[in-house]
């Protein structure tokens, strides 16, 4: 919720959310600061024009670089300088080819020059050639001599060309000369993974996988590298199946979900075992459309939920979390607020529910979707908690009337860390209790210092948070209440083979919340033939504006 704290900054960022940039201002963004507002040069000219350019050229477009005063280009920057430039206008191979001129005129690569000319050969789809990576390891060797110890930057830079060589077990070096005084990036730790399934040593590959966990979900590269491996080295349907085991419980050990391709690509290899793959959907009770699989059920028992509660208050409540951003009287009121408010069936964070659900043809902050959630709520004979700060009490008062009649308010100061008194009302209310919130609160499962406690929470928190959305047009919005699933959303076995959640191809990255719309895969050893029944809608709740 410290996102929404401050209204003129709310304001600013929905005011200008939608808006988009014109192609040409992104573009130019990229640019280097030298060549951005110089269209007239030689190099933009040529760049334009799409052709080859040869050695006379380079030297006339360097000669003009040197010589043009407002460009702040020298014998330094001014290599960095041409390959930023044609890498932001997408001109990639334009940049090798220049990077090829200064080799062939013996011009000494810097330190600069040397990481993206290693970013250009290793970022392009097609393979190094035998040639380019005789010039990486040479590059590299010649900094190495007179640079025993390198920065942040040149050494990850190094470790993506290293990577795609005979050499790259000397990644493993430098990553640990980076983690000396940084943390390395997810493109360094994804390179050397590759290159660990690329060279036959999945141990080396897993461990990395394993060790980096969720803050750095795999990319297409890796899941590429790790198929390549398996289908290479398996010589049965047994050996298969076991490398692909590997993966799937990896998957969710740490909860990734792989794009749909890959898993297509998967079920491709397994094909020619007699397996059968394809996307599928999970029912809102957890069977499969596909083969009608049950899932297994995601549930938290009542003795893991007592050892969560009582750790996590005593870490954010009790201990000093909490009282850096807020103070002891604040604490005590809020205690005994809870105390008198229990039994209670959900907690409502109530800025968070405001502010997801308004959109530009309502009031921001007027209390309104909120009153509308707790009426939801309250409809279905619901005792309820609502938690805020203190400038909610400023929203229209037909609102806050509406709110206060139908539950329990409690409001902190508007500077107070209102998280973890969320949390705390939820799990202070027992485990039939349910928290509302568009937060995902994943980060507060780091105040647990055990990994069985932040499994736990995690497992909680899916089974226990329900999302409030908005639908329609606009005269005829609604609100839905999504209930959590029932079952595990992970990669989950079974006897006739696994059910894994995946993200459509379309999507650049991992979100953090499973989507109960999100596709999944069924992989099948045997076919099933599965009696149509009629779609079950997902069990929504709503009310009309």
């Amino acid at each position: 919720m410290a996102l929404f704290r401050f209204r003129p900054l709310r304001l600013f960022l929905a005011r200008f959310s939608t808006m988009e940039v014109p192609p040409e201002v992104a573009v130019k963004r990229k640019l280097p600061s030298q060549t951005r507002n110089h269209p007239d040069l030689l190099l933009m000219k040529c760049l334009e024009s799409n052709n080859k350019l040869d050695k006379d050229m380079w030297e006339r477009i360097r000669e003009e670089m040197l010589t043009t005063k407002t460009l702040h280009v020298n014998p330094v920057n001014i290599d960095a300088v041409i390959l930023d430039t044609c890498s932001a206008l997408d001109y990639h191979a334009t940049a090798l080819d220049y990077c090829d001129y200064l080799k062939s005129q013996d011009y000494k690569f810097n330190l600069a020059t040397t990481a993206k000319y290693f970013k250009l050969l290793t970022s392009r789809e097609e393979p190094m050639s035998e040639k380019e990576k005789e010039d990486v390891i040479q590059l590299y060797e010649a900094i190495r001599k007179d640079y025993p110890l390198l920065d942040v930057m040149t050494a990850e830079a190094c470790i993506t060309g290293l990577s795609k060589t005979n050499k790259w077990k000397e990644s493993l070096e430098l990553l640990k000369m980076i983690e000396e005084s940084a943390k390395p990036t997810g493109e360094a730790l994804r390179a050397i993974v590759c290159a660990a399934f690329e060279n036959n040593e999945p141990d080396l590959a897993w461990k990395l996988v394993n060790r980096i966990g969720p803050a750095i979900p795999p990319k297409r590269s890796v899941y590429r590298s790790f198929l390549e491996y398996a289908t290479r080295v398996s010589r049965s349907a047994e050996e298969l199946e076991g490398h692909m085991g590997t993966l799937f419980e990896t998957l969710a050990r740490w909860d990734f979900y792989p794009w749909l391709e890959v898993l297509e690509e998967i079920g491709g290899a397994f094909g020619k075992y007699g397996w059968t793959g394809q996307q599928t959907s999970i029912s809102t009770n957890g069977v499969c459309a596909s083969c009608g699989h049950t899932l297994s059920q995601l549930e938290v028992n009542k003795e893991d939920f007592e050892h969560l509660s009582n750790s996590f208050i005593s870490r954010a409540i009790i201990g000093k979390d909490v009282y850096d951003k807020t103070n002891p009287m604040e604490l005590a009121r809020f205690k005994e607020f809870i105390e008198k408010a229990q039994p209670y069936d959900v907690v409502i964070d109530g800025l968070n529910v405001e502010y997801t659900l308004w959109n530009n043809h309502t009031w921001l902050g007027s209390g309104e979707k909120l009153a509308q959630v707790v009426r939801l709520f309250k409809e279905q004979g619901k005792k309820i908690v609502v938690l805020g700060r203190k400038h909610m009490l400023k929203w229209k008062p037909e609102y806050m009337k509406d709110i206060q009649n139908n539950a329990r308010l409690f409001v902190a100061h508007n500077t107070s860390e209102d998280d973890p008194y969320l949390l705390y009302a939820a799990l202070s209310g027992g485990l039939k209790t349910y928290l509302v919130s568009n937060d995902l609160m994943r980060q507060h499962k780091f105040i647990l210092s055990d990994r069985a406690l932040q499994k736990t929470f995690k497992f909680w928190l899916l089974t226990h948070q329900i999302h409030p959305t908005i639908n329609g047009y606009t005269r005829n919005k609604t609100i839905f209440l999504v209930y959590p699933p029932t079952y595990l959303p992970v990669a989950q076995k079974d006897d006739n083979g696994w059910h894994i959640p995946c993200m459509d191809n379309h999507l650049p990255a991992q979100s953090e919340a499973y989507d109960l719309s999100q596709p999944w895969y069924c992989l099948r050893k045997r076919k099933v033939v599965v009696k149509k029944e009629p779609k079950v809608e997902p069990l929504r709740t709503y009310a009309k504006r």
